[in-house]
């Protein structure tokens, strides 16, 4: 009787610890159906779970709990030991698993690795590290450990972004609950971070401009932010409670800053610009003075640092040599620096390792874009470089948005791309929403236009989890059996929507359109800035997608230039997937050309009349993205249909977002065979293409219009840094396209 009533304590205890982090007043609160509401509405938390979580006695009650039921003891935490091994207490006794001790092991040879071995009638989570002990507790909570088998990570950085700045004219810098209300909820905070660690995240990159001032107590220059002291207190000590909580997590914070951006209360109070140009001994001695105050009031952070987008080339060596990396060296701490390769001088590359040893360096992977699986190849220019490089995964948001994306066979290829270069440490992972997070896109109530009116909004957390969890999953272990991994998805998939059948279709949903945004994108390869979204068809005009790719030969210009000079990249070879189905389709077996022709030699090819079969051609790709649009729709409608009542509303989802990726499919495939036509007319002469063109032209149109209608009903912005709208920006663009080339046509065919 007595484990009767313990183990249903337990399991009360556990529910109510579960709905505690969904949920806090006075807060943003959580709410049934994975759904956020405004802190106006009724929170559903009960009185018994806001006291547990005030007084921090849920934990102790969790573990008291536990002490008493046969097969559910965890040994209790020892005094000042390291909380990590607290936290991995704590992960059992929620998961209530058998007895389990956990046992230091340095012989396991890397800090994060683990083993699961018998004890006598225990089973026993040997650990390399206290880092070790929370990824054997995850993993055993999971079912996901192998007994016997000594488990590390292949990779040593796994990052995600939280973002704490606003985007204007200027970055800027305010800081405070009112700004990011978000950052101060403790009980969604603790559950961010428990999603990150079970993802096996070990580093999180905290964008800002400039927080210092705001997180520090600053006597010598109290100009420097308009808050009050109180308020700054109370930022510095949510600040630090974020820090050791991510700790505890096992999880390293990277303070992001543009190195010489400033306050503006400070740049008003000098009279200077919010980024300047150039350094001045007092930018020096101020800057100097930050960084050194940072280091010393917080432990377990570092810097996350952007050379440039200010801080001119020629200054740049001179600036990190004698504020940046001076400071980090007199606080005693050698803190991880990571420099960002953007705007960054490429003599000063050569500089860095000798001006300070615990550093990084960091290289965006297709650009400010995700468009293939292969990075970019200015990575081997960092080999051998620092002490390590990492590979940052930028601005997938403008091309994964607003839609849900997540493929796990996409993911874990372009995981092993990174795995194959053979000297990168780890990766930095956007989330698929970063301005507005933590908040989707999605549109739930009609009168809906903003992120703020009070009403049902989804989380990233609950609709996206699949994305960080696979990237997570491969860069713990890029290597994993495919067969296997299916099966791990399909589970994944069902628990969380509570179907099998539903499970096994959203595998195959996420899969078929994995390829579609990266693909649209790299097919025109007309930009690769997170301002010129791919699923928004932005900057898709005839002229620009004929401008940007000319022969599959072609040595692409901007390799030959620091990263960050311009927008323009080059097409990278298509995801294995996409390779298979094209070569299946239309019958090449024998095909290795894993890049698709431009549409300028396609032209070239076809007004010679010679067979192609060397290369993907943009007309076939745009078919084969089509067909996978399409039957993306029917997997969703049969995730729909296997799908219970309370998830029948998110599953409808899946569906409109098919909808819309074969509108945009649609819209993209008129645009190409438009621009074939056109660029067979300007190499041939042949004015009677012109009838077939415009047919094009309008029917891109047309297919955008339908795009837009839908988009209208479903999601409040096309990407969540500009809020452009298919209905506004997008098909004015598309209009004007028209209007343009109908004039262009108007004088070919007269003169």
């Amino acid at each position: 009787m007595e484990l009767k009533l313990r183990t249903i304590a337990l399991s009360l205890a556990l529910s109510l610890r579960q709905k505690a982090l969904l949920s806090e007043p006075g807060k943003v609160t959580f709410c049934r159906g994975n759904i956020m509401k405004t802190p106006r509405e009724k929170p559903c938390a009960f009185p018994l779970t806001e006291l547990l979580i005030r007084r921090n006695l849920l934990p102790w009650l969790a573990l008291w709990l536990c002490q008493g039921a046969a097969g559910f003891a965890v040994e209790p935490a020892q005094t000042g030991e390291d909380p990590r091994l607290d936290y991995s207490r704590s992960v059992l006794a929620q998961a209530a698993k058998q007895r389990v001790e956990l046992r230091s092991n340095e012989s396991l040879g890397h800090p994060e690795s683990f083993r699961m071995v018998k004890a006598g009638h225990k089973l026993a989570i040997e650990y390399g590290s206290p880092a070790g002990a929370v990824y054997g507790a995850l993993a055993l909570a999971r079912h996901d450990a192998l007994p016997g088998a000594i488990e590390k990570p292949d990779f040593d950085i796994r990052g995600t972004t939280l973002c704490v700045m606003s985007c204007g004219a200027t970055y800027r810098a305010a800081f405070s609950q009112a700004t990011w209300p978000w950052f101060f909820d403790r009980a969604f905070m603790q559950r961010t971070l428990d999603a990150f660690a079970a993802a096996r995240l070990n580093t999180i990159f905290l964008w800002s401009p400039h927080l210092f001032p705001y997180i520090l107590e600053m006597p010598k220059y109290p100009e420097a932010c308009e808050l009050k002291p109180e308020e700054i207190q109370r930022n510095q000590e949510q600040f630090r409670w974020f820090t050791q909580q991510c700790a505890r997590r096992n999880i390293r914070v990277l303070l992001h800053f543009y190195n010489i951006h400033l306050s503006e209360p400070l740049a008003k109070a000098h009279n200077l610009p919010a980024n300047p140009r150039a350094p001045t001994p007092f930018l020096k001695d101020y800057t100097h003075y930050a960084l050194s105050r940072f280091f010393e009031e917080f432990d377990s952070v570092g810097l996350y640092i952007c050379p440039g987008e200010s801080l001119g080339l020629k200054y740049q060596a001179e600036w990190f040599r004698d504020v940046i990396f001076d400071a980090a060296t007199r606080s005693g701490k050698n803190p991880l620096l990571v420099v960002r390769d953007w705007t960054l001088d490429l003599d000063f590359r050569k500089q860095i390792g000798a001006l300070y040893e615990n550093c990084y360096s960091e290289l965006k992977h297709n650009q400010e874009s995700l468009t293939s699986p292969v990075p970019d190849k200015r990575h081997q220019d960092w080999k051998g470089v620092l002490k390590g490089h990492i590979v940052n995964l930028h601005g997938p948001p403008m091309d994964m948005e607003p839609m849900r994306w997540g493929s796990p066979l996409f993911i874990r290829e372009t995981v092993g791309e990174w795995k194959k270069l053979g000297f990168l440490k780890g990766a930095e992972i956007y989330t698929t929403v970063f301005w507005q997070w933590p908040y989707t896109l999605d549109k739930l109530e009609p009168q809906q236009t903003g992120y703020q009116p009070a009403g049902r909004k989804l989380l990233w957390l609950d609709r996206d989890s699949i994305y960080l969890d696979a990237y997570g999953r491969y860069l713990w272990q890029a290597g994993r059996d495919p067969r296997a991994e299916q099966s791990y998805w399909e589970n994944y998939l069902a628990r969380k929507f509570g179907s099998t059948r539903a499970g096994k279709a959203l595998y195959r949903w996420y899969v078929l359109t994995g390829p579609i945004s990266p693909g649209l994108q790299n097919l025109t390869a007309t930009r690769f800035m997170n301002w010129w979204p791919t699923m928004m068809l932005q900057n898709q005009s005839i002229d620009g997608i004929l401008k940007a790719r000319h022969h599959l030969d072609d040595v692409p210009a901007c390799l030959a230039k620091a990263t960050g000079a311009d927008a323009s990249h080059y097409s990278q070879p298509v995801d294995g997937y996409f390779f298979d189905r094209y070569k299946s389709q239309y019958h090449l077996p024998a095909l290795t050309q894993r890049l698709s022709m431009p549409v300028q030699q396609h032209a070239e090819e076809t007004v010679a009349k010679r067979d192609i079969t060397e290369a993907m051609t943009p007309d076939k790709v745009c078919d084969l993205f089509c067909e996978l649009a399409q039957e993306s729709l029917a997997a969703a409608k049969a995730a729909e249909a296997a799908g219970g009542k309370t998830v029948k509303e998110e599953l409808g989802r899946f569906v409109t977002d098919s909808e819309l990726y074969m509108g945009a499919t649609e819209a993209l495939r008129h645009k190409v065979l438009a621009a074939l036509l056109k660029a067979r007319m300007l190499k041939s002469g042949d004015k009677s293409l012109g009838a077939p063109f415009r047919k094009q032209m309008e029917e891109s149109v047309a297919a955008y219009e339908a795009l837009a209608r839908l988009t209208d009903r479903t999601y409040l912005f096309g990407n969540d840094l500009g809020g452009t709208r298919w209905s506004k920006e997008g098909l004015n663009e598309f209009r004007q396209d028209l209007k343009n080339q109908l004039a262009w046509l108007e004088k070919f065919t007269t003169q």
